[in-house]
C-alpha cells in the first residue's frame, strides 16, 4: 500500500493535549496546505462547504488496542472509539471552508496536529450521507 499526502495541516494545536478531543469543539482556524500538483483537485471547492478532511495522526500511539474514552475510565476497543490512538492512525473530521486563497483552505472544525499530513479531503453533504445509510441497513436483523 502506498499512501501519498496531498499536503499538510497548520493548526494552532502543537501536542495532544491542547488539541479538541473533537473537532466541532473548536472554532479555532487551521490552513490546509496542498501541494500545487492536486490544486485542480479542489478547483469545484468554495466558502462555506463542509468537507471530510483525512488526515495522518503521526504523534498518535500505534501500539494501542484499548484506551478509555474521553470522561471514562473504562476501556474500550480502539475500533469503537474516534481516539487517534489505533495501529494505523487514519483521523477524519467534518471542517467548514472560510476562505481559499491559492493552495490554502483556512477552515474550522479540526482537531489535527500542527503538521499533521494531509491524506484526503471529500466534500461532505448531510443529505447526501443520510441517502447513504439505506433504511434497509439501519433496520437489518439477522
Amino acid at each position: 500500500m502506498n499512501l501519498v499526502y496531498i499536503g499538510h495541516i497548520e493548526s494552532p494545536y502543537s501536542a495532544g493535549e491542547t488539541a479538541p478531543h473533537q473537532g466541532f469543539q473548536s472554532l479555532n482556524v487551521s490552513k490546509l496546505v496542498l501541494k500545487e500538483e492536486y490544486l485542480d483537485a479542489a478547483r469545484e471547492l468554495k466558502e462555506e462547504d463542509l468537507i471530510q478532511v483525512l488526515y495522518y495522526a503521526s504523534h498518535a500511539k500505534r501500539h494501542l488496542r484499548s484506551t478509555p474514552p474521553h470522561g471514562d475510565r473504562k476501556e474500550k476497543g480502539v475500533f469503537s472509539l474516534r481516539s487517534p490512538g489505533r495501529p494505523n492512525p487514519i483521523n477524519v473530521t467534518i471542517a467548514k471552508i472560510l476562505s481559499i486563497e491559492g493552495n490554502t483552505l483556512q477552515v474550522v472544525g479540526l482537531d489535527a496536529l500542527d503538521g499533521s499530513p494531509l491524506l484526503d479531503i471529500k466534500i461532505y453533504s448531510s443529505s447526501y450521507h443520510n441517502k447513504l445509510l439505506p433504511q434497509e441497513l439501519l433496520s437489518y436483523r439477522p
